[in-house]
């Protein structure tokens, strides 16, 4: 992985690489990643998180899980806990600089932020990094419908400079035509100055993933 990570950033032009988060992946605080966070940091390159939980069920009498719950609110969960164990696991102590976009405008992170806030110790008593960690990750827009509420509880999280434009193309209607159409809606209705917006659309990325 780490060396296939070196040939797409150095040989050909990637800006860095997305990996699977959720029950079927390898979790993110395995010692196997190590390497990947030392050297999306060492590249100055960037990592993506996406969740990847397949229907699994939720309950030990079913064999799929229903109603959509696998990824309508599995996914944020998912995206929601792989940040909880690069926080606790030290990644932003070890690399300060290091910069990893939690996709679908962070999980749920901004929505529980006083929840995540008030949990004082993990499962060894071991005191909880502060919030400010978990503000250190970037997100994006992908907010699949018309949601503009949303994304600004996600700016106000993570900061106005932190908020990249995303869509979730190509899945989505229409191979992400429907997606990308509601997100732009909800940017363009959000209760932000022109310059917020402007960054949200373009300026974020061409600062952060050094896009000449």
């Amino acid at each position: 992985m780490v060396k296939e990570l070196h040939r797409a950033v150095k040989e050909l032009g990637f800006l860095g690489a997305l990996i699977p988060v959720g029950p079927t992946a390898k979790r993110v605080d395995h010692p196997d990643f190590e390497q990947v966070f030392k050297s999306i940091a060492e590249l100055d390159a960037t990592l993506w998180l996406h969740p990847s939980r397949p229907p699994l069920p939720d309950y030990p009498d079913e064999n799929r899980a229903k109603h959509g719950e696998w990824i309508a609110i599995g996914w944020p969960y998912d995206t929601t806990t792989a940040m909880y164990r690069i926080v606790y696991s030290g990644v932003f102590d070890r690399y300060p600089n290091i910069r990893i976009i939690a996709h679908h405008h962070g999980g749920i992170a901004p929505y529980y932020a006083a929840r995540i806030g008030s949990s004082a110790a993990d499962d060894a008593g071991a005191e909880a990094p502060k919030l400010e960690q978990f503000k250190k990750f970037y997100c994006d827009t992908a907010c699949n419908l018309f949601a503009p509420k949303v994304l600004e509880l996600a700016l106000d999280f993570f900061g106005a400079d932190r908020m990249l434009f995303g869509s979730d193309a190509a899945f989505g209607p229409d191979d992400g035509q429907g997606f990308t159409t509601e997100v732009l809606r909800s940017i363009e209705a959000m209760q932000v100055s022109p310059e917020i917006r402007k960054a949200i659309f373009s300026e974020n990325a061409s600062r952060s993933l050094k896009i000449v």
